[in-house]
């Protein structure tokens, strides 16, 4: 579904991304760690369009998507949540939901005048649409309520739930679960499983090991920039290679 070929990204003097390369297939969830400034949420960035590479090729379902802005990208089906949260704070729970429904007719100034009908069967969906997703994600009860008084947790479950609005099919999610509650971590695990079971793809950048281990089928590892493994997550945790980018030279013989 997404291949990332020989993609490097470069600040000044500083390599962010050397020459990754990497081929998602058709995996339900993969994982992407390493220690902190290894370039992962930069990859991220990359693919999205938020940053551009300054070389390498990024394909979508065989598209090529490296010179294409992020909304653009979005609308083919691959969406990003952040590490920190962008909710608004100021509108309901449902509403941050409907905000984000993708090409409402009711921002064309002609078609309030012209297609009212449409406009109204199309909110109709997006409220349906957005109920289902509230329900999915256990908030139907919260759905009133404004988001400023929401939890951090609950606000990670926003997040995924605007994205689902989107009708993704890939969704890269950047640290989902940092700063969450250990009861809320096993809600977002079960509401990924259900959405793989319909068809939905993830690419989580995490960095509790253990949920890694637990969620992913796959799991790739960075360090300064350089992919170092590509494999099980169980292999991951036993690479020299991984256990030294965590914990430093020597640790083996420690």
């Amino acid at each position: 579904m997404l291949r990332i070929e020989h993609v490097s990204k470069s600040f000044g003097g500083l390599t962010a991304v050397a020459d990754v390369s990497v081929d998602l297939a058709n995996n339900r969830v993969t994982g992407l760690v390493g220690p902190n400034g290894s370039g992962k949420s930069t990859l991220f960035h990359i693919i999205t369009g938020f940053y551009r590479a300054d070389n390498g090729w990024i394909l979508f379902r065989h598209k090529p998507i490296q010179d294409l802005p992020p909304d653009v990208i979005s609308r083919l089906g691959l969406i990003r949540t952040f590490q920190q949260t962008r909710v608004l704070p100021f509108l309901s729970v449902r509403d941050n939901l409907l905000a984000v429904a993708p090409e409402q007719l009711g921002e064309n100034i002609l078609a309030v005048f012209f297609r009212p009908g449409a406009i109204n069967r199309q909110e109709r969906g997006n409220r349906r649409r957005a109920e289902e997703i509230l329900q999915l994600l256990k908030l139907s009860h919260l759905a009133d309520r404004p988001a400023s008084e929401l939890s951090y947790g609950q606000e990670r479950l926003i997040e995924l739930g605007r994205v689902l609005m989107c009708r993704p099919q890939l969704v890269l999610l950047d640290e989902p679960t940092s700063g969450v509650n250990p009861s809320l971590i096993r809600h977002i695990v079960q509401v990924i499983r259900q959405l793989t079971a319909q068809g939905i793809r993830f690419f989580v950048v995490e960095h509790n090991m253990p949920l890694v281990t637990e969620l992913c089928e796959r799991v790739l590892v960075m360090d300064a920039g350089r992919l170092i493994f590509d494999g099980l997550p169980e292999t991951a945790q036993r690479d020299p290679a991984v256990i030294e980018a965590y914990l430093g030279k020597g640790c083996e013989a420690t």
